[in-house]
């Protein structure tokens, strides 16, 4: 029957178990971002913008740069994530998948 061959073909398409989630939250990453650049910068709310620290005053993030921190960050995460040996070719590619989006960048600037 044409209906029990297609649900046959889409069970077939879903996994036999969970896949074990690899990484961090981004909660954990947002943790590291702020722990790590806590003396140079300050997010206020009231003006939904960032503050970076020049030395001499806090200045507004006019050019992006707290986005570029993130992305860095993700990109250092990424490496030690990789760097784990008993990923399988999967995880890897969820993991380049997950640290490179701009969702998980944006999730830890705000």
């Amino acid at each position: 029957c044409r209906i029990e061959n297609h649900r046959d073909r889409q069970e077939s398409k879903l996994p036999l178990e969970p896949a074990e989630p690899v990484g961090l939250s981004d909660d954990e990453l947002a943790t590291r971002f702020s722990n790590r650049f806590a003396d140079v910068l300050r997010y206020v709310a009231a003006w939904d913008r960032w503050l970076i620290w020049d030395g001499a005053r806090w200045a507004h993030d006019e050019k992006r740069v707290v986005f570029d921190m993130a992305r860095t960050l993700c990109r250092e995460v990424l490496l030690e994530q990789l760097g784990r040996a008993n990923l399988t070719d999967a995880q890897r590619k969820a993991l380049r998948h997950r640290f490179g989006s701009v969702g998980t960048i944006w999730a830890v600037v705000k």
